[in-house]
Formats: structure tokens, C-alpha cells, sequence
């Protein structure tokens, strides 16, 4: 079934949102040497270099804090918070509930030496 919001959105960036997905279920899994998960942050930066598409910081449901891409209109988001599938593509002029619940905020979690020393064994690992 096809749902309705892909009337919506314009061919190109549906053929972007499937290269997206297609290239995330291509990730290896990665277990860090720290012990520490790979996280939504790393997800959206390595899709952010591939694709040239800018990553967002901040919170998902005030929250969490969490990172995603955003593109003509939309909220690319490649590592849904407590989501089984991987990608989420929210029109982000909508009125839904969705859009509301992503808050743009600078977060310290992606500035730390630690998160720098994952980020780049995840690049490595995921690029092997």
C-alpha cells in the first residue's frame, strides 16, 4: 500500500529518501571499542557526508536528545527514536504530530573527545 503522504512529496526527493535507505541498510553493524552504541548522531553524519545533506542536533520530544537531516521541507530522520525501521521522512510544513516533536538545539553529546574517537572507528568500521 502506498501511503498518502508520498503524493506529496516530489519523485526526486522520494528516489533521495529510497537512496537513503537503501545506502543505511548497507551499514555494517558496528560495536565500538568504548562499549558505547552507535547512535542516532553517527547515523545522521554519515548520511549527512554521503548524501550532502545538513545534519540537525537536538531534541526529540524535548527529551531525548537525538540528530537528524533536513531537505526541501522534510525531516530525514535515519535513526528514529525507539523505532523499529530505520528511516522516517516527515513533511515538515504539515500540521502532524511528528513535526512538532523535532526541537533544533546545540548538544554538547556530539562535541566530546569520546563522541569524536566513536564517531570515527564508526566511519572506519562502516566503510570497510
Amino acid at each position: 500500500m502506498t501511503p498518502y503522504m508520498r503524493s506529496l512529496i516530489d519523485p526526486a526527493d522520494v528516489r533521495l529518501f529510497e537512496e537513503v535507505c537503501a545506502f543505511i541498510e548497507r551499514i555494517p553493524d558496528v560495536e565500538l571499542s568504548s562499549g558505547r552504541d552507535v547512535s542516532c548522531h553517527m547515523v545522521a553524519r554519515i548520511v549527512s557526508e554521503r548524501f550532502d545533506l545538513p545534519v540537525v542536533d537536538g531534541r526529540f520530544g524535548r527529551a531525548v536528545a537525538h540528530s537528524w537531516l533536513e531537505f526541501g521541507g522534510y525531516i530525514l530522520d535515519v535513526y528514529p527514536v525507539g523505532a523499529m525501521r530505520p528511516q522516517m521522512l516527515h513533511i515538515k510544513y504539515m500540521t502532524t504530530p511528528w513535526g512538532d516533536l523535532f526541537d533544533e538545539e546545540d548538544l554538547a553529546v556530539v562535541k566530546t573527545p569520546e563522541f569524536e574517537t566513536d564517531y570515527h572507528e564508526f566511519l572506519k568500521k562502516a566503510r570497510a
